[in-house]
């Protein structure tokens, strides 16, 4: 866990921005006055129905989704969220984002991304994180447009 928390320092601070700058990831081991981190993990083959047609079109893909949370610092209500997705198989999806959020209870994050279909297929890595247990779950969804409300879902 040290490694990656690390390793993910070291990113930041090659891409880091003025705003970005302030922002660290803690881990209670390391500080226990509260700052802490959390990942999850989810790779295994599945079958994935494409929602976007008529009849089911159930097909096996292999997936891998990695989520970490962080606090932003002891004490404070904000955590930043990195999430990265693979899919390969006849469908095939990849892509990783980043969010930063302000909530003191607990909250889900759905990132929506492009398999490369004709369609609007989506597949959606959903994050769902408490800061009361300090616990982070990972699931996947798919969908049939980009969660946004002009799309078909």
């Amino acid at each position: 866990m040290r490694i990656r928390i690390a390793l993910l320092l070291v990113a930041a601070a090659l891409f880091a921005v003025p705003s970005f700058a302030q922002r660290y990831y803690l881990d209670d081991q390391i500080n226990p006055d509260g700052a802490w981190a959390d990942s999850a993990s989810y790779e295994q083959g599945q079958y994935m129905d494409n929602p976007c047609t008529a009849i089911q079109d159930w097909v096996w893909v292999n997936y891998s989704a990695y989520a970490q949370t962080a606090q932003k610092a002891a004490g404070t209500n904000d955590y930043l969220v990195d999430e990265s997705t693979t899919m390969g198989g006849m469908y095939k999806a990849s892509g990783s984002s980043q969010s930063d959020i302000g909530y003191a209870n607990a909250f889900t994050t759905r990132y929506y991304h492009k398999v490369d279909t004709a369609d609007n297929f989506h597949v959606v890595t959903v994050i769902t994180v408490d800061p009361v247990s300090k616990y982070t779950s990972l699931a996947v969804e798919t969908a049939c447009g980009n969660g946004m409300p002009d799309s078909k879902e």
